[in-house]
């Protein structure tokens, strides 16, 4: 979840840079150049993490291929895996929020 609230902050950081040239991040901070680049990397980092998927272990065991692309192309033997997973997937969002 923590991953999506940084997608969303980095995305409206790049729409208005984009259409008001405006930079949020750069006026929260001012001259804290650190702190900016900590922000764009952990937007940076999140972006990957919600591209790829869950790749710890708990999510490896429930879903084999680690990222559950068999269940999201909707295959009917996928079913109850979807619904087993989703759960789980769940739970290991909130491990990975206590981690960050």
């Amino acid at each position: 979840m923590l991953a999506y609230w940084l997608l969303i902050i980095g995305g409206l950081n790049w729409g208005l840079v984009g259409i008001f040239n405006f930079n949020l991040v750069d006026w929260i901070f001012g001259d804290a150049v650190t702190l900016e680049r900590i922000v764009y990397a952990l937007v940076g980092i999140a972006t990957v993490i919600v591209i790829v998927g869950c790749c710890c272990k708990k999510c490896k065991a429930c879903c084999p291929d680690g990222t559950c692309g068999s269940c999201a192309a909707g295959k009917d033997a996928c079913k109850g895996h979807k619904d087993a997973c989703k759960g789980h997937k769940d739970a290991c969002t909130s491990d990975k929020e206590n981690m960050m």
